[in-house]
């Protein structure tokens, strides 16, 4: 615990995706925010640094780099690989606590955090660790006997775990995010707008998806040259099928704009009547902070996370699930059709949708590691 006048020296470990680099973004800002003095450092991969680079300057004394290393294999060839990457990197997150000594350590989650939440756990450092999503990645799941709380985006998450160790703050999301949220709200009324157009965004996350891509593309070319009218797009392609895309929207003759990747997010949700996407965490909790319905087709690996994910969206009415194996331009369309024809529908989707917001996650999660940095119980 740091001397009353010493500034703390918090540590943040997060995997290279946008889905652990952005909630530790968030709760960092809002961190740095409640508590200026505060020394931040980060920690991910050099799998990381291209979205890092984005990353606001102020926030951090420094962002360090570990070596790259895959998540766990399980029993195969790669396995010994595995196991000396990781020696290597908790050798790495050994020199990095000893040399910043910090107050506080949190982890969001990815085998990049695990070494340095477990050697702060042994080191006697207050811990916690966030998981993003309903169902704990493999990192977070062996983390979990190690710290002291286990902050949750979902209220079953963790379930196992005695109560007095576990928070439900929900997942942080940054300021830009609600805050444009919170302007939308205040230029529309709490539905859906009805408008001429029907604003269709199309998202498959930073990398694309190409399966989303040609399943959207197929269900436009079945859509009648009136209908093809009542349609504004929004299509992120990733970068691969960006051209692709592109030259199929001009030859069913539909105006989209597209891109390859979109960095302000909040512009397009602000204006989006149905969201057509995978079904990470933050990505729907992004859609509940503006009340865009959804058609979610989930990431159908990384231990079907997103499926578990898309679940509780759709079991709470926010959102129609379609898993890839079983997806179709024909099914596709029939939702799409479904969705822009009935405003009813879309008005209780929104509601849905919103009930999943958690606005002030970033607050509650620095609560959170405040109690802990005072040494006292959450």
């Amino acid at each position: 615990m740091p001397m009353s006048n010493d500034p703390p020296v918090i540590a943040v470990f997060a995997g290279p995706s946008g889905g652990h680099l952005f909630p530790a973004l968030a709760f960092s800002e809002k961190f740095k925010e409640k508590v200026p003095k505060a020394r931040l450092f980060f920690v991910t991969s050099l799998k990381g640094e291209p979205l890092i680079q984005g990353f606001p300057k102020h926030v951090f004394e420094e962002i360090i780099f570990l070596e790259n290393f895959p998540s766990s294999p399980g029993i195969s060839l790669r396995t010994l690989t595995f196991l000396l990457k990781l020696v290597r990197a908790f050798e790495e997150s050994y020199r990095c606590l000893s040399r910043l000594h910090p107050d506080l350590c949190i982890g969001f989650g990815s085998y990049v955090s695990f070494p340095g939440i477990v050697l702060s756990s042994i080191k006697k450092i207050p811990t916690l660790i966030h998981e993003q999503n309903q169902v704990p990645g493999k990192a977070n799941r062996h983390l979990a006997v190690w710290v002291k709380t286990v902050a949750v985006s979902f209220p079953e998450t963790f379930s196992e775990i005695p109560a007095r160790r576990r928070a439900l703050t929900g997942l942080p999301l940054r300021s830009q995010l609600t805050e444009a949220a919170a302007r939308s709200r205040g230029l529309q009324s709490e539905a859906p707008r009805d408008s001429k157009k029907f604003s269709l965004l199309v998202v498959g996350g930073s990398q694309g998806a190409n399966s989303i891509n040609r399943a959207v593309l197929g269900a436009f070319s079945n859509l009648t040259s009136e209908e093809k009218n009542e349609f504004a797009v929004t299509h992120i392609t990733g970068k691969s099928d960006f051209e692709a895309v592109s030259e199929a929207y001009r030859g069913l003759n539909i105006k989209a704009r597209v891109f390859p990747f979109f960095e302000n997010m909040e512009a397009l949700y602000a204006e989006a009547d149905l969201a057509v996407c995978r079904a990470g965490a933050n990505t729907l909790f992004e859609l509940a902070l503006f009340g865009v319905p959804a058609i979610l087709i989930p990431y159908p690996y990384a231990g079907g996370h997103q499926q578990e994910n898309a679940t509780e969206f759709v079991n709470r009415g926010a959102a129609f699930c379609e898993p890839e194996a079983a997806l179709t331009a024909e099914r596709l369309l029939t939702l799409m059709r479904d969705v822009k024809g009935n405003l009813p529908l879309r008005r209780k989707m929104a509601a849905a949708m919103r009930t999943f917001s958690a606005e002030d996650a970033p607050l509650r999660l620095v609560e959170l590691a405040l109690t802990h940095l005072k040494g006292q119980k959450p």
